[in-house]
């Protein structure tokens, strides 16, 4: 005999049967589902465009990472290649190309910034699916904290790498988890294709990411270890030629020139808080002159490497030849100091993730703030995006309750690594790897922050489902329906 208990729990998994025919998998990719968030993203930046008349800001080409846009125009890309040592050089390569096929560039890059929002929003929807997370949470979360999210509209508005970067992680991490659901051989190599790109795009990324998957397979899925290995070879190969050409020409193991520099940045920050000492401030990143009284260089009859200025802008020239003895310089300035006291990393990482856990989009009031101020114009819109960001700077300056938070997601996701599948693990590898390495760099780690945005909040919110359902939720709610259930026929009873 059934009670009503029992007659509850079968009606509600009835009704769960019903709502899965009308609907379809919970936990299943559709093509509904991927024509619908194509569809509100379309829309989405057809209004954001009209009605507020966005520009896409193409000004930080006068910035630190860019060549001079007159050279890039006429210089042949073998030639970036082969002489670029300030940053990896694929977004220099891609701008010259740019210039030289088009003459208006702002139109071609919106479109391609465009299209990769357009590609993201649906490689975040299938990297949901394929973490188990249920489609209908999964699409509300996307409309919400990526397609409406007002750093995506100001990053894909401004032309630099940031917008591209989020687009390769967001492939990166999406066909891996493909390729381990699905054991696919071409998920992997797309997979492994997008890091490499990656890493000729982001100083942050290196190829040690490589060898470290490799690791992780090895001893966690074995079987898929030969696969993923000879997958791999071509796109470890194609980075590792990056850093063979650094080296035979400018004898430098990394993709930038700038890393001992950006280190030393990052403890100068920290040792002018803790001792006010001016020496510490500002020390970096300064023009030629300011080194050439007392390092040594020649001339290499090398336009981007001899220039001190850039002439479009004049502005500082960081493809100097000099900036390379002067990042070793402050690595041997830097390496010194740690060495002295270790503890200057621990408070460089923390600061960084401090400034990490602001929302990208107030760092765009300095690059994009024509924009920003157009999307200030929509009520409560920023309000209500601070509050999904835990970021009450009006209530506190230093607004510490997302960085709170953030710390306790990274101890989450160290505490719960080693009972994780293997896709799980890399993910959390990748984005505390990229936590903690962007942070060592402090200053613009909120910008920093909006590359793995995407996947970051995916990961948030699987953590919550997860937690949730660790406390027997769902058990939970069934005890609420029996003990309904008995409540009414208790009241029943006693109107009998």
């Amino acid at each position: 005999m059934i009670n009503s208990g029992q007659s509850i729990s079968i009606k509600s998994r009835a009704s769960f049967q019903i709502i899965q025919t009308k609907f379809g998998s919970f936990r299943k990719c559709t093509i509904k589902d991927i024509f619908l968030i194509s569809i509100i993203f379309i829309i989405s930046r057809l209004l954001f465009r009209y009605f507020l008349r966005l520009k896409f800001d193409s000004s930080i080409l006068g910035g630190y990472q860019f060549l001079d846009p007159a050279w890039l125009k006429k210089l042949h890309i073998i030639y970036i290649f082969k002489y670029l040592h300030m940053q990896p050089p694929l977004f220099n390569i891609f701008t010259s190309i740019s210039f030289k096929m088009f003459h208006d560039t702002n139109k071609f890059w919106q479109l391609i910034f465009f299209i990769l929002g357009l590609i993201n929003s649906i490689l975040l929807y299938i990297c949901g699916i394929s973490l188990n997370i249920n489609r209908i949470l999964l699409i509300i979360f996307i409309f919400l904290f990526w397609i409406f999210n007002p750093s995506v509209i100001l990053y894909e508005n401004w032309y630099f790498y940031t917008y591209p970067a989020a687009f390769l992680f967001t492939s990166y991490i999406t066909y891996f988890t493909l390729g381990i659901k699905k054991n696919h051989t071409l998920c992997f190599f797309l997979s492994f294709l997008s890091l490499s790109i990656l890493i000729y795009t982001r100083a942050i990324f290196q190829i040690i990411l490589f060898p470290l998957i490799w690791i992780f397979i090895f001893l966690y899925a074995r079987h898929n270890f030969k696969k993923i290995l000879l997958t791999s070879l071509i796109p470890f190969l194609l980075s590792f030629t990056l850093y063979l050409k650094n080296f035979l020409i400018f004898g430098i193991c990394t993709t930038s020139s700038w890393q001992g520099m950006n280190l030393y940045k990052g403890i100068s920050k920290v040792l002018y808080i803790l001792e006010k000492d001016e020496n510490y401030k500002s020390i970096t990143f300064n023009p030629v002159e300011n080194y050439e009284k007392f390092i040594d260089f020649k001339k290499t009859n090398v336009m981007i490497l001899d220039e001190k200025y850039k002439p479009s802008f004049n502005a500082i020239n960081f493809n100097h030849i000099i900036y390379i003895k002067v990042s070793k310089m402050f690595m041997d300035k830097y390496l010194k100091h740690i060495f002295q006291k270790p503890y200057l990393p621990v408070l460089s990482i923390l600061a960084g993730l401090a400034i990490f856990s602001k929302p990208p989009y107030e760092y765009m009031k300095t690059w994009s703030n024509f924009n920003y101020q157009k999307l200030c114009r929509i009520p409560l819109y920023f309000i209500i995006y601070n509050f999904l960001n835990l970021y009450f700077k009006e209530v506190m300056k230093a607004s510490p309750f997302f960085f709170v938070f953030l710390i306790l997601v990274i101890i989450y996701m160290i505490l719960s690594f080693h009972r994780k599948n293997i896709e799980f693990k890399i993910i959390y590898a990748n984005l505390i790897y990229f936590m903690i390495i962007s942070s060592l760099d402090v200053g613009e780690n909120n910008r920093f922050r909006f590359e793995i945005e995407g996947i970051l909040f995916i990961c948030i919110l699987n953590i919550i489902l997860d937690m949730v359902s660790k406390r027997n939720f769902h058990k939970k709610v069934q005890n609420l329906l029996n003990w309904l259930s008995k409540t009414i026929r208790i009241c029943h009873r006693s109107e009998g």
